[in-house]
């Protein structure tokens, strides 16, 4: 499952449910970016996310997606954005 780590976040109901709405799977990938990750790394890593542009976006998926990130470097971070389109931008970060 997802999780904000060391930071605390104070939201609205609306933003929350707003949010949710981001891992309902109604939504699907628009992006997938990188920061701060070479090239290299970044061709290694995106073949092993098991989601691709176009595919619907659940909590469950994006937890896959988070293990994967996680297993392949610890310190990458995942972090996700409205896209203008309606769907969602997994941008992945490195320190």
């Amino acid at each position: 499952m997802l999780e904000l780590q060391e930071v605390k976040l104070v939201v609205s109901m609306t933003e929350v449910h707003e949010a949710e709405g981001l891992f309902d799977g109604t939504r699907r990938l628009s992006a997938i970016s990188t920061e701060r990750i070479s090239e290299s790394t970044r061709n290694l890593l995106l073949p092993r996310l098991g989601i691709r542009v176009g595919d619907p976006v659940s909590k469950e998926s994006l937890g896959r997606v988070e293990r994967m990130i996680q297993e392949f470097d610890e310190h990458f971070r995942l972090s996700l954005h409205a896209a203008d389109d309606g769907g969602v931008i997994l941008v992945i970060l490195a320190p």
